[in-house]
């Protein structure tokens, strides 16, 4: 994860550089939430590896809610921030925010899923690749045969369903003998 973030700051940061050193850069970070432990991790990490390329970050929490995520994004816009990284909670009802930052001049990094708002950069995660491993050690581990429960993200959230696919494909592949 921390490598995903810092490559995500790093490219921010060469995109909102410019010939005047002296101006603070500051990246606007538009977070799922703050409370759970990942995103605390997450932000830990976000802010030394900002600290590493001399930006400021500023996080804002959605607290799970994409009315709360949308309104963070257009406060970043409206602050003039000099980039966003945002960790979308709805990959296409942020298309429209994000335009209007890119239309302001103003870069945007989606990170988790795939947002194609045709003037974003995404950043995605190895997910069905590690559930893949995931289902293939648990395989392993059960001998091959037996029954599975797996408790997925929500429905229609790339990153829930791509975690999905790797986990129940490679299990059907690689050991038919258990049930999902």
């Amino acid at each position: 994860m921390r490598i995903s973030l810092k490559a995500s700051i790093a490219l921010l940061a060469l995109a909102i550089a410019t010939p005047s050193l002296a101006a603070e850069k500051v990246l606007g970070l538009a977070a799922i939430d703050l409370q759970n432990s990942f995103f605390v991790r997450m932000k830990e990490a976000g802010d030394v590896a900002a600290a590493d390329y001399g930006v400021k970050s500023t996080w804002q929490s959605a607290e799970g809610s994409l009315e709360k995520q949308v309104s963070i994004i257009e406060n970043f816009i409206n602050q003039g921030v000099s980039a966003i990284l945002i960790d979308p909670i709805d990959k296409n009802a942020v298309i429209p925010v994000i335009q209007k930052a890119t239309a302001a001049g103003i870069p945007v990094i989606t990170m988790g899923n795939k947002v194609e708002a045709g003037s974003n950069y995404s950043t995605l995660y190895p997910d069905y690749d590690n559930m893949s491993m995931v289902a293939r050690a648990l395989g392993k581990s059960l001998g091959g045969k037996g029954e599975v429960a797996l408790l997925v993200g929500s429905r229609g959230n790339f990153v829930s369903d791509t975690r999905e696919k790797g986990f129940v494909e490679t299990l059907k592949k690689e050991f038919p003998d258990i049930k999902v």
